[in-house]
């Protein structure tokens, strides 16, 4: 019986397919034409494919398949014997799960010797659909509910299996709303469960000890990408940009207007919202295409990044956000998503994929071709080697380092908890700061390290280093970070509270408890009837003396033209309450948005070979902040150069990291510019596998986490000595996890 509704089911993902490819013609016409001139990449035996992932495809004779990035090559991933009908990796790419007509099955994908596991027998089912979604997910490996989960589809309901305790039994449940499941999708701390229904209907449920609860129904939304563990960002398809937040009784708020169609939005590897839109009214762009834009996280104006309008029916975003991909009639072609150009993937005879983790570039294996040499009979000739990475530095371990400032990271608990750790100048091992009930997300320490303010489950808190007990300063109103900064003497805090503006507290001098708040700079709207600009402040950061408050602007002239808004440098006196402000200026432009205070009051920006081309690489100064005032260029950059992090370590005299824009493998150049002469120098190389770096006071050391093989954001902490490139590896200690991310030193900022 269970034989023959299994081949009923392939006839029903046969006839599915025939239906499917008419809908996304175009893209396969397309396709076809890509193949005759020769534009697909053709992959010869050993040759490697350029994905930011490992993609998992199943064939239509059941097997798995891993296409390894760079030159890691192809592997049959499916135990002998069995057919597969439908499979899912982990977010590690560690476990991979699969039905047979045997029922659920998981494999380890790191030890490939081991035997497969049974979960469940036939009451498995099998998937309405295959490939339009997951239809097995598993829950994250670190996520915030303790256990693995795996939600599958059936052919009516969804279904969950949750891992038991040491010993005990395994726990199952059957979710049955309307309709058949198509996708499934957990938030990044598997504390929600997102699962799609035919119509693009998309059911929310909250994950409980061995439950999940229906908590939210998003009616129409064309993709979701969750924001946090908690907000989830929709595109309803009458119009706008939505964002919710599950934990605040599903509030939601609007991130871009209704007079725009926005469709598939998600989250790139840099943390930017990247989304195809389309005005309604746009009778140069057909119904159902759209261009790529992107909105940095916490911004309100979009930048755009697409050249032309692409179809969008049947695309899926690749991990990491650089390309789509398009499946059907057994054929995978990756696209850009800013010209709309593609090429099919050498896989035939698919039926199914799935991704693993997203890998950076720098950390992908690297394919080299086999040189074709001489005749045959012609002795082979050894040729010197050719170092395509530098020679690695010195790396050595210890607990803790002598160090001119304490250093401030976040890393989670023994609690799964991400907290605020701070690594002592004097050489111990590192300390737990905070001890909050949910993730720490954004954190600035005082200037003397004795405070550190963070934000944590929507709230803003303060909590003295000395003392295990935080105290609640005020809500904010949205997952935008916070950005505090702590006046010189530490009795002040400015923060950015998205979508109202810049708000001030007063810190009790005898009690933390007894704090003032204010708000000194106002998000303006236009009034009514008007055609003034909305205007929004961020990024506040205290002058030296403590009088003054650097902010960034942004003013958005045309709601309806993202293109227009314009981005200013601000300075609002703190003893006058006057706002002194440049002119706006648009993107390429980021000078506006770069700044941060020199040691004699004037203010440091910079542009690099992001914008190459547009504004001339340097270091640029702001003499004067008022309308009319400009940056001048102190000190220029070589040619080809990333800024990845910079610090004045005395009077006119910065400290930079430089990494090669174009080769990001290459070691990253440490100089020193003297913005009183223009004059530069080389002072050093590290390794460029350095996340999250930061210069301590003196510019001797560069803190932040080492980069491995298979991480993405965080990475063992890692202090680095300037001039020998010597790197230290602090060792983790009790209730510390090996895995560290957003390193900064004490009186850091940007």
């Amino acid at each position: 019986m269970q034989a023959h509704c299994i081949m009923t089911w392939i006839e029903r993902q046969q006839h599915a397919v025939i239906e499917g490819s008419l809908m996304v013609r175009r893209i396969f016409v397309m396709l076809i034409l890509l193949v005759i001139t020769g534009a697909s990449l053709q992959a010869q035996q050993g040759e490697a494919l350029e994905l930011p992932a490992d993609l998992y495809v199943l064939t239509n004779d059941g097997i798995v398949q891993r296409y390894g990035v760079g030159a890691s090559g192809v592997l049959n991933l499916s135990p002998e014997g069995a057919y597969v009908l439908d499979m899912g990796v982990d977010d590690r790419g560690e476990r991979l799960a699969y039905r047979t007509q045997d029922g659920l099955f998981v494999r380890s994908l790191t030890d490939l010797n081991a035997p497969p596991v049974q979960i469940e027998g036939a009451t498995a089912s099998i998937p309405p659909y295959r490939g339009r979604g997951k239809t097995i997910a598993f829950s994250p490996v670190n996520g915030a509910v303790p256990g693995t989960a795996i939600a599958y589809t059936t052919e009516n309901a969804v279904r969950l299996y949750f891992e038991p305790a040491l010993g005990g039994t395994p726990i199952f449940q059957t979710i049955t709303e309307q309709g058949m499941y198509t996708d499934l999708s957990w938030s990044p701390g598997g504390r929600y469960l997102a699962a799609e229904t035919d119509g693009g209907i998309w059911w929310i449920y909250r994950r409980d000890p061995g439950s999940v609860t229906l908590t939210s129904v998003v009616t129409s939304s064309v993709g979701t990408a969750w924001a946090s563990d908690a907000e989830i960002i929709f595109a309803p398809t009458e119009g706008g940009l939505k964002i919710m937040n599950l934990d605040l009784a599903n509030q939601q708020t609007d991130l871009l207007p209704t007079t725009f169609e926005y469709r598939l939005p998600v989250l790139d590897a840099d943390d930017n919202l990247l989304v195809f839109g389309r005005a309604f009214d746009d009778a140069n762009t057909p119904a159902g295409y759209g261009l790529l834009l992107r909105l940095a996280r916490g911004a309100t104006q979009l930048e755009t990044l697409g050249r032309t309008p692409i179809e969008l029916t049947g695309l899926r975003w690749v991990p990491g956000g650089t390309l789509m991909i398009a499946f059907q009639a057994g054929v995978l072609a990756v696209f850009d998503p800013a010209s709309g150009y593609g090429f099919a993937l050498p896989i035939e005879n698919a039926v199914a994929y799935d991704w693993g983790p997203y890998i950076p570039p720098e950390l992908r294996p690297v394919y080299v071709a086999p040189e074709v040499t001489g005749e045959a009979s012609e002795s082979p000739v050894d040729a010197p080697p050719v170092l395509t990475t530098p020679t690695p530095a010195p790396v050595g371990t210890a607990v803790g380092m002598p160090l001119p400032a304490a250093g401030f990271f976040l890393a989670r608990d023994g609690f799964d908890v991400a907290q605020v750790w701070t690594l002592p100048r004097s050489g111990s091992p590192p300390e737990v700061l905070t001890y909050a009930d949910f993730d720490v997300t954004d954190f600035t320490p005082s200037p003397d390290g004795s405070r550190v303010v963070y934000v944590s489950d929507g709230q803003l808190w303060l909590q003295e280093v000395d003392s295990f007990i935080p105290e609640s300063l005020t809500t904010l109103r949205s997952l935008a970070p916070a950005n505090a900064s702590f006046s010189p003497d530490g009795t002040r805090i400015a923060y950015t509270d998205e979508g109202a503006g810049i708000g001030l507290i007063t810190l009790g001098v005898e009690n933390v408890a007894g704090f003032e708040i204010g708000r000194v700079l106002a998000n303006t709207d236009p009034a009514p009837g008007t055609t003034d600009a909305a205007i929004s402040y961020r990024v506040p950061q205290f002058a030296p003396d403590g009088t003054k408050l650097l902010v960034d602007v942004y003013i958005n002239i045309n709601p309806d033209d993202p293109t227009a808004a314009q981005n200013a440098v601000g300075v609002f006196d703190l003893t006058t309450s006057q706002l002194f402000a440049t002119n706006g200026v648009t993107l390429p432009d980021m000078r506006p948005l770069n700044t941060r205070w020199m040691i004699d009051g004037r203010i440091l920006t910079h542009s690099d070979a992001f914008v190459s081309g547009v504004i001339a690489p340097g270091f640029y100064i702001y003499d004067y902040v008022g309308e009319g005032g400009v940056p001048s260029l102190a000190a220029a950059l070589p040619e080809n150069r990333l800024v990845r992090t910079y610090r004045e370590i005395s009077a006119g005299i910065v400290r930079a990291l430089l990494a090669n824009a174009t080769d990001p493998a290459q070691p990253l150049d440490v100089m020193e510019f003297d913005l009183n002469t223009g004059a530069s120098r080389i002072i050093g190389q590290i390794e460029p596998t350095i996340g999250s770096p930061r210069f301590s006071p003196d510019g001797r050391f560069i803190g932040g986490y080492r980069l491995e093989a298979g991480a993405i954001d965080s990475g063992a902490l890692a202090i680095i000595e300037v001039v020998t490139g010597r790197i230290t590896l602090i060792n983790p200690v009790a209730g510390l996890a090996a895995q560290v991310w957003g390193f900064r030193f004490g009186d850091s900022v940007r």
